[in-house]
């Protein structure tokens, strides 16, 4: 049976629906599954934190590579046939909540404490096919937890992939290109056609993976300030950069105008034509002339 018949059994099975309000479209491509764990390299040492495993096509896959897999899934009414299909897995924990609302390190200790399994020295790597409009916060919430993870496997709108993996400094990036860039590595992605998917979605997807980095880049006096300089900066994209951090109360222009100039930088500059190490030089500089 392949992996269209087997979602369409399961959904008849236990009376599903998809519910648009979870985003809920259901990758159907063993192609594409076999090559993000190819790609991955998952493998039984790993520890992975699965989010949104819907009916769990993707969790099979990674169950058979012998890692620990913890799966959230936010739809209660998957709970039950994602506990029915791999209960004979030891390796498999279901946990149902809202990832958003869940303290990502506190529970993975418990479970794997539970199950008298370790974390020692090792970090998780995260898989995730999410609703597309709660990317943003689930990525960033992904940051945050940078200390406990070491790799991002995440499904997202092929715009939005681009988007993050832009190359710093051009048209195509936005802030939240820079905001990935400073903490992970872009890695590799693969092309997901919305035809693969049931139902199928408006749009085409890419899976992207990222990499923590040993540190941030580039280097910064405050990731606090650089950030909101980044966020103010993208606000209006067809102002100048100076223009557009004006609406931060947070900044001051003038030091900004003065810092701009010291460093040589065009003062009619927009935001997504500064690289990286520009805006570090402008916060580091912006720092001192502020004291």
């Amino acid at each position: 049976m392949n992996i269209y018949e087997e979602t369409k059994m399961i959904m008849r099975k236990y009376n599903l629906d998809f519910k648009k309000k979870f985003g809920q479209n259901f990758l159907t491509s063993e192609e594409i599954l076999e090559e993000v764990i190819s790609k991955a390299k998952i493998s039984k040492d790993d520890i992975i934190l699965e989010i949104g495993p819907g009916i769990g096509t993707l969790t099979s896959k990674l169950l058979e590579t012998g890692a620990e897999v913890i799966s959230v899934e936010v739809d209660l009414e998957l709970i039950q046939p994602l506990k029915d299909r791999f209960f004979m897995y030891d390796n498999f924990t279901i946990i149902s909540a809202d990832i958003l609302k869940v303290d990502i390190y506190t529970e993975i200790l418990r479970i794997l404490k539970e199950k008298k399994k370790y974390l020692g020295n090792r970090k998780i790597k995260v898989v995730a096919n999410i609703p597309y409009y709660i990317t943003t916060p689930i990525i960033f919430k992904l940051l945050e937890n940078r200390n406990i993870v070491s790799e991002i496997y995440i499904m997202v709108q092929k715009e939005v992939a681009e988007r993050i993996c832009a190359k710093i400094g051009t048209k195509e990036s936005s802030s939240i290109t820079y905001m990935v860039s400073y903490y992970t590595e872009y890695l590799w992605n693969i092309y997901v056609d919305k035809t693969k998917f049931m139902p199928s979605p408006k749009v085409d997807s890419k899976v992207i993976a990222l990499k923590f980095r040993e540190k941030p880049y580039p280097e910064v006096k405050n990731e606090e300030l650089y950030f909101e300089i980044i966020r103010s900066a993208f606000l209006h994209r067809r102002k100048t950069f100076l223009n557009s951090i004006s609406a931060s109360n947070k900044i001051d222009k003038k030091i900004i105008s003065s810092v701009m100039e010291e460093l040589g930088i065009d003062l009619r500059i927009r935001a997504e034509k500064i690289t990286d190490e520009m805006y570090a030089d402008i916060v580091d500089k912006y720092l001192e002339k502020r004291r």
